[in-house]
């Protein structure tokens, strides 16, 4: 419960319904549509080139990058340090992890992905994992 003060004055979740990862997907679409495609100077994500959608991929990785770094620092993840007296905050840490769900949706919508099919590559891979494991990878 203390976690969920720190960030209180930010997001009152009590306020937003929740969303399947479709519709988050649908609703992250329409943000990006309305806001931020013009600030990285792409008029659409129907007709994108190859130049742009590598330019994309680059910046939502960089974006992905730099949400990592601050969920593992919020994690006191040094081996040479003294956490004696820190304390995690898994709230601010699930609020980094959405905004990796936001910019991984984001590479979806540049190359075309929908969550269904991402969602039956992930089973795949899954599948692809298991047989790797059960066969002494």
């Amino acid at each position: 419960m203390e976690d969920n003060k720190i960030m209180a004055d930010v997001i009152d979740l009590t306020k937003h319904a929740p969303m399947s990862l479709q519709e988050a997907c649908e609703a992250h679409r329409r943000f990006m549509d309305k806001y931020m495609l013009k600030k990285l100077n792409i008029t659409s994500l129907d007709n994108l080139t190859d130049a742009d959608r590598t330019h994309l991929t680059k910046e939502f990785l960089l974006c992905i990058l730099s949400e990592l770094s601050e969920t593992l620092n919020g994690v006191g993840w040094k081996h040479w340090k003294d956490y004696s007296t820190f304390k995690q905050n898994r709230f601010e840490t699930k609020f980094e992890l959405a905004d990796i769900q936001l910019f991984l949706f984001a590479m979806y919508h540049v190359w075309g992905m929908t969550p269904q099919e991402a969602g039956h590559i992930i089973s795949a891979k899954i599948a692809e994992n298991i047989r790797r494991q059960e066969e002494g990878y």
